[in-house]
């Protein structure tokens, strides 16, 4: 059965599942993740075979259609899997990893998709401001911009891949879920290819 569930936005609770709190390892943080409150409409979608969205224009209130595809995508997806099923696995994230050490093109500036796990109650606005900055110098943030520093090898049907950045602000390093990540520019070679990953990881997992 097909599924889909758009890509997290910035104004939801976040990605994949959810994991232990942030460790601190010397300067390398792991940061977990957030279930994805949007997969509720995902049995919405299921038995759609294309999805169309519209998103309203601030400035003249016209609606701008953008159709996505879903049997365009999972043949994608099938491709850079090199089988049918494209359901996550370790067999299959082991692939992805291989597909995306490949494709993607350095330097990779990212970002965050939305909140990150520890954020969320600060972000809601339940969290007190001055000891969110105060963290934020030692945690990762999705404001931040990040450098790709490399892919880890070692992956997880939780996690699914994990890459070491670094902050460029600060340098200070973390190791984070690629699915909670984004190009910090959209027009990169590499926003698509993120994008895809996020949303196979999120929605077939």
């Amino acid at each position: 059965m097909s599924k889909f569930d758009d890509k997290p936005n910035k104004t939801k609770s976040s990605a994949a599942s959810p994991e232990l709190k942030p460790i601190q390892l010397d300067e390398t943080i792991v940061a977990g993740s957030k279930q994805n409150i949007g997969r509720s409409l995902k049995n919405i979608f299921e038995n759609l075979p294309n999805v169309h969205f519209l998103d309203l224009d601030d400035e003249d209130d016209d609606l701008e259609g953008t159709t996505f595809d879903l049997d365009e995508f999972e043949s994608k997806i099938q491709k850079i899997l090199g089988v049918k099923n494209i359901d996550v696995s370790d067999k299959t994230l082991k692939k992805y990893l291989q597909y995306l050490k490949q494709n993607i093109k350095m330097p990779c500036h990212l970002t965050g998709q939305e909140d990150f796990l520890w954020e969320e109650e600060f972000v809601f606005g339940l969290g007190n401001k001055k000891e969110y900055e105060k963290l934020k110098k030692t945690r990762p943030s999705y404001t931040d911009i990040f450098n790709l520093l490399r892919f880890e090898d070692v992956i997880s049907e939780e996690s699914g891949i994990l890459v070491e950045v670094q902050r460029i602000a600060d340098k200070k390093k973390f190791i984070l879920p690629l699915a909670d990540l984004e190009a910090n520019d959209e027009n990169s070679p590499n926003s698509q290819l993120l994008e895809d990953y996020a949303v196979w990881f999120i929605n077939y997992l």
